[in-house]
């Protein structure tokens, strides 16, 4: 999911955002999935904010 939340972020990819959020969605329903990795692994790539933006269900782009 990273490497989507990277190009909906650096690239302005709205339909990358609309698949991260799909994705996050799924993970959410089938495992919770390892959020604090994933944190960790979006402060480290600075996409931290797109992560957040799913994790609270919002987003304004």
């Amino acid at each position: 999911m990273r490497v989507i939340l990277y190009a909906a972020k650096y690239w302005n990819d709205s339909d990358s955002l609309m698949w991260a959020r799909v994705l996050f969605e799924i993970l959410k329903k089938i495992a919770g999935g390892d959020i604090t990795y994933l944190k960790g692994r979006a402060e480290k790539e600075n996409i931290a904010d797109l992560l957040s933006l799913l994790l609270l269900n919002g987003d304004n782009r």
